[in-house]
């Protein structure tokens, strides 16, 4: 591109060739992404291409499709300029002027990549941020027109980063704010948009939740609403002041359940650590550019690799994340349904590694068939824990997990059926806002199946329900809303 945009503070301007921006440290430069590569996810490098002759800051923040659709066809690219005087006046001092058609049709994301200075290469900071609510920190007003690259008067609409997206998807409860526990519930995820989304047919299987069949849907149809109920649930959390690193993925990745990253990693206390996987295409998932940002994010982060050795052995054990264990940070106990992705062995060497009581059991479905994670069935929360107690057969490991459950006073439980395990009732996750108030996030399949005195419960427990679309990602993919979201202790 001939030009960037560059935003420092409450202003903005273009920048000629001539003006040495890079020695100013503060300033941001603000730019499409290359020629070629509009659909890219946030890569932990950012390549400056060679014909660029003018100089850059210090900081440079790469505008996309924060939900694009692999194979879909070209898309627009994210139009955007700085205003000069005149047009700030017009737009009641807008610094930035970005497409209406593009600021309603997409989920605009921002790239952010730094460096110390000219001699250093630039490095990923932030992935995939809502551009709108990264230039609101930066006393950055936005605008958007009809007409961005036309010099006639437009119509002006002045965005308000603080309430864009989100607000058809969350029902607010009872006005009275219960706060979460900062060990059970997170403010901060990691999210990778179905981009690439297909069957996974190495998952199915053994996962009994997946569709065997499309409904006459095309593969990108069935790609494209699923990125529309992915957008909509990161609206919904964004809404809440939720902190979301944003990854798409490509089909070179070869890892079509990427939409689940909570399943190969989790975040807390300074820690990084890697699961095991079952199926090959889905340890694809463990990509060195998202391990690579995290370790950027998250300086002195210690990665912790050890169970992958299990998926090694002969013959191989697997533990899959926060889809294999449902974990009661407060008591310090792991809930554990064994099954083909949930090995004993790798069980307990992991809840020795974390100081984790392991309360292990087997968890069938209404067809007798083994339940393949846990977070299907269960769910446990600051003030309430949802659990299918009929699944689990064997009485005495029903009566253990109950019991367990109920160590935390004025705990409640939901207790719900196989029916309401295949809506996805048990796949929900308690999160936080950025005020610490409770929040559940949901797919509106799972509230739909709560019968009214459940609701009744998660109404009084919950200020806020952020509920979800999530109809082909759980019939197609066989998981659901909390497999989506991956959240970082940090």
């Amino acid at each position: 591109m001939a030009r960037w945009t560059i935003v420092h503070g409450a202003t903005s301007s273009r920048v000629d060739a001539s003006n040495d921006a890079s020695t100013d440290a503060e300033r941001v430069a603000l730019c499409a992404p290359s020629a070629g590569s509009e659909h890219r996810a946030a890569r932990a490098q950012l390549w400056v291409e060679e014909e660029e002759r003018e100089a850059l800051p210090n900081a440079c923040g790469v505008v996309r499709d924060g939900h694009p659709v692999r194979g879909g066809g070209a898309r627009t690219r994210a139009a955007f300029r700085a205003t000069t005087r005149d047009e700030r006046a017009s737009a009641r001092g807008a610094s930035i002027v970005f497409a209406r058609d593009v600021f309603r049709e997409r989920s605009l994301v921002v790239d952010v990549y730094e460096r110390k200075d000219v001699a250093h290469t630039f490095a990923l900071t932030h992935a995939g941020r809502d551009v709108f609510e990264w230039l609101a920190e930066r006393g950055v007003t936005c605008a958007t027109t009809e007409r961005p690259d036309s010099d006639d008067t437009a119509t002006w609409e002045i965005v308000d980063a603080s309430i864009r997206g989100g607000a058809n998807d969350m029902l607010r409860r009872d006005p009275t704010t219960r706060s979460t526990s900062k060990d059970q519930s997170a403010n901060e995820c990691l999210m990778v948009v179905p981009s690439a989304f297909c069957s996974n047919e190495q998952a199915a299987r053994d996962n009994h939740f997946m569709a065997s069949t499309s409904e006459g849907m095309s593969a990108l149809e069935i790609r494209e609403r699923a990125v529309a109920e992915h957008k909509s649930l990161c609206d919904g959390l964004r809404s809440l002041g939720m902190k979301i690193n944003l990854f798409s993925h490509d089909e070179n990745h070869g890892a079509p359940d990427s939409v689940f990253p909570n399943n190969w990693h989790q975040l807390r206390e300074g820690k990084l650590k890697l699961f095991p996987m079952k199926d090959e295409n889905r340890r694809r998932e463990r990509r060195e550019d998202i391990i690579d940002f995290l370790k950027m994010k998250h300086p002195g982060i210690v990665v912790d690799d050890s169970l992958l050795r299990f998926e090694r052995q002969d013959p191989p054990k697997f533990l899959e994340g926060t889809g294999s264990l449902v974990v009661d940070h407060e008591n310090r106990i792991a809930y554990v349904a064994l099954s083909e992705r949930a090995h004993t062995d790798v069980v307990q060497q992991h809840c020795a590694d974390e100081n984790l009581t392991p309360i292990m059991f087997t968890a069938v479905d209404a067809k007798g068939r083994t339940i393949y994670h846990t977070n299907v069935m269960m769910a446990v929360c600051t003030d309430v824990a949802i659990v299918c107690a009929a699944s689990i057969a064997d009485e005495s490991e029903r009566r253990r997990v109950l019991d367990a459950l109920k160590l935390k006073p004025g705990r409640e439980i939901i207790d719900i059926t196989h029916d309401q395990v295949d809506a996805f009732c048990g796949n929900v996750l308690e999160v936080r806002t950025a005020s610490g108030a409770s929040a559940l996030a949901l797919s509106a399949r799972a509230l739909a199946a709560f019968n009214p005195d459940q609701r009744a419960v998660l109404d009084r427990i919950f200020d806020r329900l952020v509920v979800a679309n999530f109809d082909i990602i759980e019939r197609i993919g066989g998981g659901g809303v909390r497999c989506a979201i991956a959240e970082h202790f940090v």
